[in-house]
């Protein structure tokens, strides 16, 4: 599986990782620890 972890997509986007996360609460997935990974289809 293919992806990278949830602080490096946070780093590429210029954002912090709690909001990083908050966003991607909001979307409906499940993401608690800044080490998972995300892969590209979760990105999209």
């Amino acid at each position: 599986m293919s992806g990278e972890t949830i602080k490096q997509l946070a780093q590429s986007m210029k954002v912090p990782v709690d909001r990083l996360l908050t966003q991607l609460s909001q979307a409906g997935m499940s993401f608690s620890d800044p080490e998972q990974i995300i892969s590209s289809t979760e990105k999209m």
